[in-house]
């Protein structure tokens, strides 16, 4: 593989290795020699490529000549070279999350990062990471709602906003996060009840993603230990459900009412009243 060709033309070729050789073979190791050399490009263009050829290309094997500079990627002065490098690092640990074990402070800063799309990135790894080990970033929860609250109190950029509804996906992945490190553990649950509160009554179901948003809420609410106070709150906007013409989001109402009034029955006659 030659190297200084134009980032285009050398990402066909990473594509053009991945699809003819196997991963053990000589020109793999030729591949990451040229990755590596990419990494280290003062053209944030080629950076971002090599990185995104580490998310699609890269096995086990190939992760500890990459590694460090990966890490020293997360602290690049241009954004989309953090975030992708935030990327790589979601691929290197679903493929070796061992690797990654030392990096927890790291991974912690991408949660500050001025821009929101490094901090998105950094909550889909958070996610995976909490998914597979829910007791590892308990002491981050007060973090996961700070960036919760000013989600949908509008103080992300603008442009973070779809139809209206402010930061939609960063507040659906930080609510399912919540929900994993919520549940089952009452004191965890007890920190988060005041912002979802909060969330719940910020959400409107004027539009598909506000439904989407305000589903989100409900399910989180129903996951983590229960709160009294919050649950009737859920069972008093399932109705909200109904109203809509979109008969998918109706049948949702059927899966809610039954979590719900499994977890307070004294709601079972009123959302029986809005199904009928």
């Amino acid at each position: 593989m030659q190297i200084g060709l134009q980032a285009p033309t050398l990402y066909c070729c990473y594509i053009c290795v991945a699809n003819s050789y196997h991963f053990n073979v000589f020109p793999w190791l030729l591949c990451v020699s040229a990755v590596l050399q990419d990494l280290k490009s003062s053209n944030p263009v080629e950076v971002a490529m090599a990185l995104t050829v580490i998310c699609r290309l890269i096995g086990p094997e190939m992760i500890p000549p990459l590694l460090p500079t990966v890490q020293a990627k997360m602290l690049h002065p241009k954004e989309l070279v953090r975030k992708k490098a935030v990327m790589a690092m979601h691929h290197i640990y679903n493929k070796s999350p061992s690797s990654v074990a030392h990096l927890d402070d790291d991974f912690r800063r991408m949660l500050g990062d001025t821009d929101p799309g490094v901090m998105e990135a950094a909550l889909v790894l958070f996610y995976q990471i909490i998914k597979d080990d829910q007791k590892r970033f308990k002491s981050l929860i007060p973090t996961f709602l700070e960036i919760l609250r000013s989600a949908f109190t509008r103080q992300l950029p603008k442009e973070m906003e779809y139809h209206g509804v402010p930061s939609p996906w960063i507040q659906m992945r930080l609510l399912r996060i919540l929900s994993l490190l919520g549940t089952d553990d009452s004191r965890a649950s007890e920190q988060m009840y005041k912002v979802l509160m909060e969330a719940l009554s910020s959400a409107e179901c004027t539009s598909s993603i506000g439904l989407a948003l305000t589903y989100e809420v409900i399910r989180t609410i129903t996951s983590i230990f229960p709160s009294g106070q919050l649950i009737d709150m859920a069972g008093s906007c399932i109705s909200r459900f109904m109203k809509t013409q979109n008969n998918d989001w109706k049948y949702i109402v059927i899966h809610f009412e039954g979590v719900v009034t499994c977890t307070d029955p004294s709601l079972r006659d009123n959302e029986d009243c809005e199904i009928l």
